[in-house]
Parts: structure tokens; sequence; C-alpha cells
């Protein structure tokens, strides 16, 4: 199981009771930490486990986030491409013991006019109170006495794909930026109808040789984000007396089948500390 880390956009902030304590986001367990709907597909599962040692229970419902062109999730009130009106689930809430599992099912429904292409919603899993939690009342000199705390809460993406739909996109200002902590930085530029997901790959050249890898990152990009900002930091090398690299760079973005889907122009080389 994947624990997933808490989304800052998907959190709220809510007048909690003073003294409670709420589940944190990493005693809930959520897998698959994605779904996607597309063919005949019709009907997904999704597991939830409570992998705290307490009882507790959590919401279910839908939000909508945006990807930001810096690659961060930020909550939008409603977009075109939202899935919510294409979607059913249940249940919306689950208590769940210590160590209990649930599953939650999603129903697809397809109107017969649909446009063609990726629609997206992100299902937020979210602690609730416990009800027994009271307020202690305020003294005769205390006045209203509040808290603000942060409900923990877990958001997964939710993907239908409508049509015959192409992934494309390119790389722009691909550059390397020295210093004490050299990086790459690269705008990935969508091209395409369907959302990207896979792994972006700094390799070194060398000739006669195998590619050697310098660095890598996850790298998720969003249908209806037209550019993302990408920066990959440069690890030092070992002794920092020796070249960063032995030969020239290259970028590269696999696909999650291991795939090649975009290549840069070659990089020069670094020198530590340059």
């Amino acid at each position: 199981m994947n624990l997933l880390r808490a989304i800052p956009g998907a959190l709220a902030l809510t007048a909690a009771l003073l003294g409670q304590e709420l589940p944190g986001p990493g005693e809930l367990s959520v897998w698959p930490t994605r779904l996607l709907f597309e063919g005949r597909t019709r009907s997904l599962e999704i597991q939830v486990r409570n992998t705290g040692m307490k009882e507790a229970t959590y919401r279910i419902s839908f939000q909508n986030l945006r990807m930001t062109e810096d690659g961060s999730l930020a909550e939008s009130e409603a977009f075109p491409a939202s899935a919510a009106p294409l979607l059913r689930f249940s249940p919306r809430q689950v208590l769940l013991a210590a160590g209990e599992a649930q599953v939650v099912r999603l129903q697809l429904r397809k109107p017969e006019n649909l446009a063609e292409g990726e629609y997206r919603i992100h299902l937020l899993f979210r602690a609730v109170p416990p009800p027994e939690a009271t307020v202690p009342p305020p003294g005769p000199e205390q006045g209203v006495r509040m808290q603000l705390t942060p409900v923990p809460g877990l958001a997964i993406p939710v993907e239908v794909r409508h049509g015959t739909l192409k992934s494309a996109c390119h790389l722009e200002q691909v550059r390397l930026q020295a210093g004490a902590t050299p990086q790459l930085e690269a705008v990935v530029v969508q091209d395409g109808r369907v959302g990207l997901r896979g792994t972006l790959k700094l390799v070194a050249l060398r000739p006669g040789a195998p590619e050697q890898e310098v660095a890598n990152q996850d790298f998720v990009h969003y249908a209806d984000l037209p550019r993302q900002r990408v920066r990959i930091p440069i690890p030092p090398p070992v002794p920092p007396q020796k070249p960063l690299h032995s030969g020239p760079l290259r970028l590269l973005l696999m696909g999650e089948d291991g795939k090649t889907l975009l290549s840069s122009h070659d990089l020069p080389a670094i020198q530590a500390g340059s």
C-alpha cells in the first residue's frame, strides 16, 4: 500500500474542537493512487485502509484541483474539464477500525453528447472529528475560545478519457544552472489533449559507452495545463573535485511504459563549483 502525502490544496481549515485529536494523513492508505476511465471501463474501485492505532472516520468528496505552472496543485471552484458530472461513488463516508479496510466504488456515466477530451476530478478523503469530543466551556474571564486546526486530507486524481486522443508535447528553454547547487531547468509545453505521466531523466553521454544517469524525478502534467516549468537538482560528484559528469548532458522524458517521449538537445558539461 502506498501512503499518499497530504496535498496543500486539499487541506481544509475548520474551527476545531479544543484538545481533540484527528487522525493524520499518514494513518490513511489509499490504493490505487490514481484512477483512469478509458475505453469501455465503467466501474473502478479504491481500497481505503486505516493504518493508525485507533478508530477513524473519513468523509469522501469531489474536489477540483488545478495544476499550476510549477507543477503544484491549487484548489479551483470549477473548470470546464471537470469529471464530477460524469461520476458517482459510494460510500461517501467510512468508519474504519485500526487496520480495517473498505472498498469505495466509482461508476462512470457518459452522456450521448459528451465532447471528446480528458476530464478530471480529485477524490478527497478527509478526517472527521470524533463525535464525542467537546469544547470546555469558557471561564468568566476567558471569553470565546476557538482554535483553527488543519483537517488532514488526501486527494487522488480520477481521469476520464473520451474519444480518440493523442499525447504530444515539446521542450523549451532547456538550460543548466551552474553554481554551488547546479540544476537543470526546462519548460514542458502541452501540444496534445492527454496528460503526461512518467519520469524526467538527466543522462550523461559517454562516447563508446552506455549513457550514465545523473538524476531523475517523477513527472505529472495535466492535459489542461499549457506549460509546466521543471527543475531537476544535480547531485554533487564524489569526490567533489571530479566533474559533475563525464560528457554532455541530455534531458529525457520517459513514459510510464519506459519509452522515450521527449529528448532535449545536448547540454555542455558543468564543473563542480562553477
